[in-house]
């Protein structure tokens, strides 16, 4: 008997060559590529109705809703969301793991490594004052006092070196030790999901996250975003932090409060803030960030994995082979709600969509 060919959505396309896509079709799938500007008020509507009777999703970052009970009711058929990026925030895993839907990502180092590179980069940034001394140079303004930088590693002098806190000790955070163990400074680290011998590996001291915001002259975010994290960093926590510290997040914009962290700027408890990840994006007009000068504040529109060569490209294939797999009937590769493993292997084990 003919099978039904599976239909695959792909919005935001990241294979501008579409040879993938041709690809899937050849496996006997219908590719539907959304079409609508990402500037497009009805994207969503249009992204769900499109979605309907889809098998499989995949794109790269969506930012115009939360696929959420709405979506998934127009898509009993659906088999697995894959991304091209790594974030999954925008969808609602608890009601992908309700119906058996696996959400998978595409952790690829061109990814994951260009942001811990970006860390890196935003910190000098703002402890050697690099914009501000470029706009002094530019405004006529020579050896300013204002404009001397922070030293950062310890010195025979006896300088013991600034301390450096990051939180979420994972790809990213892991990365990001790795290339600044040799700076000599202070590295400490906060993830309670990681197991103690991973601090050890990295030469880096484990602690609470009270501690590390006590503790740290820079404070770097590199945790994912879930209802344990959502403003992790806010009037509270905030009050903990050491005077004069030096706030980066390159993670996600809803790890911190920006109410609060603005204010806590204006006050001089956060000397310097950094970020390439905003609450709302793209940074809205009416934005409090706006109204900081260059040294106080470093923002970067979102883009810290964005480095070539590109980063999408080291992702297709990963995301594609998620695809396959899961047309195929069996799990794939970098799953990030596991719990919906067993309920989907009920719904889908063995039944394969794909003509050979």
């Amino acid at each position: 008997m003919k099978k039904n060919k599976p239909k695959i959505l792909v919005y935001n396309a990241a294979d501008t060559s579409k040879k993938t896509y041709h690809y899937l079709e050849s496996l006997g799938c219908e590719v539907c590529i959304l079409e609508a500007s990402l500037s497009d008020e009805r994207y969503y509507e249009t992204f769900k109705v499109q979605a309907k009777g889809a098998s499989a999703i995949i794109g790269n970052t969506f930012k115009h809703g939360r696929l959420s009970v709405d979506f998934f009711e127009n898509t009993p058929n659906l088999r697995v969301i894959t991304k091209y990026t790594i974030g999954t925030d925008e969808i609602d895993l608890a009601l992908a793991n309700q119906r058996g839907i696996i959400i998978t990502n595409s952790p690829v180092e061109a990814s994951w490594g260009g942001v811990a590179e970006n860390v890196i980069a935003m910190m000098l940034s703002m402890l050697k004052k690099t914009v501000p001394r470029h706009l002094a140079v530019l405004n006529g303004d020579w050896r300013d006092q204002k404009l001397i930088g922070s030293y950062l590693g310890s010195r025979s002098d006896g300088f013991s070196g600034i301390t450096l806190g990051i939180i979420g000790l994972g790809r990213v955070g892991s990365r990001l030790a790795r290339l600044l163990s040799s700076w000599n400074f202070f590295i400490i680290a906060c993830d309670p999901y990681v197991n103690s011998q991973q601090f050890i590996d990295l030469g880096v001291e484990e602690v609470s996250l009270t501690d590390l915001l006590k503790r740290s002259d820079v404070v770097s975010l590199n945790c994912s975003l879930t209802e344990e994290t959502f403003n992790l960093i806010n009037s509270d926590t905030i009050k903990q932090l050491k005077q004069g510290a030096v706030l980066i997040n390159t993670a996600r914009g809803q790890l911190i409060d920006e109410d609060a962290l603005c204010q806590s700027i204006r006050s001089g408890l956060i000397s310097q803030f950094a970020a390439d990840v905003f609450c709302e994006e793209p940074l809205p007009p009416n934005s409090l960030l706006r109204g900081f000068d260059s040294a106080q504040v470093l923002l970067s529109p979102h883009m810290s994995a964005a480095n070539y060569p590109g980063t999408l490209s080291a992702a297709i294939p990963v995301a594609t082979d998620a695809v396959i797999d899961a047309l195929r009937g069996r799990l794939p590769q970098n799953i990030i709600n596991l719990e919906a493993s067993q309920l989907w292997l009920k719904r889908f084990e063995g039944i394969d969509l794909i003509c050979d």
